[in-house]
């Protein structure tokens, strides 16, 4: 899916073929990254969950899903509390 910086957004459609060549490849760059980081959450050993700025669950990895014993689905997007 490609991706652009601001707010890593998805872009589709037009606006995606509409970017210039070095877009193409700073997107592609993006996209490699942002893979790589989602392998490396999901192979740690650790419970790990990546928060947005408002505070919403964004990605979490298998082993967070076992210590909570909540699936991904029910993580994903829900608030960060805190004492």
């Amino acid at each position: 899916m490609p991706w652009i910086v601001r707010g890593l957004r998805p872009v589709s459609g037009s606006a995606a073929g509409r970017l210039p060549s070095a877009g193409r490849q700073f997107e592609a760059g993006i996209s490699d990254v942002l893979q790589r980081f989602s392998l490396a959450i999901e192979a740690d050993l650790n419970g790990v969950a990546v928060v947005d700025p408002a505070g919403r669950i964004v990605l979490v990895n298998a082993e967070l899903e076992r210590m909570f014993g909540h699936s991904r689905a029910e993580l994903i997007g829900r608030p960060v509390e805190t004492p």
